[in-house]
């Protein structure tokens, strides 16, 4: 399966990050050669660690996003092909959006956590 093209806002917002981060580092942090004291090494780990980790969270949320609206398109499209079968009654699709898509709602999230 192909994953979703990420917009262009996105990557832009990416690059952008990325470019300010490094001139953090290289101009603002680190301007004059001189070693770095354990304390202050700690703190920029820990600073850089949770950098990635919302870098990543924020990748995980918009794809998340992306596969959840492609599945519910999907699913209805399958609802309404079932309600149209049966005799396009409205109240049978309805019943099944109501009852579906809930559904998918709870199997994505406890999904989602056993990840």
């Amino acid at each position: 399966m192909v994953a979703p093209p990420f917009p262009l806002w996105a990557r832009l917002v990416f690059a952008g990050l990325v470019l300010a981060l490094l001139f953090l580092d290289l101009f603002v942090l680190h301007r004059d050669a001189r070693e770095v004291p354990f304390r202050e090494a700690l703190w920029l780990s820990v600073f850089w660690i949770a950098v990635s980790l919302a870098f990543g969270g924020f990748v995980w949320l918009l794809a998340g996003v992306a596969v959840s609206k492609a599945v519910l398109v999907f699913l209805l499209a399958r609802l309404r092909a079932v309600a149209t079968w049966l005799g396009a009654l409205p109240f049978l699709f309805l019943w099944l959006l109501f009852t579906q898509v809930p559904r998918r709602d709870v199997l994505r999230t406890r999904f989602s956590f056993a990840i």
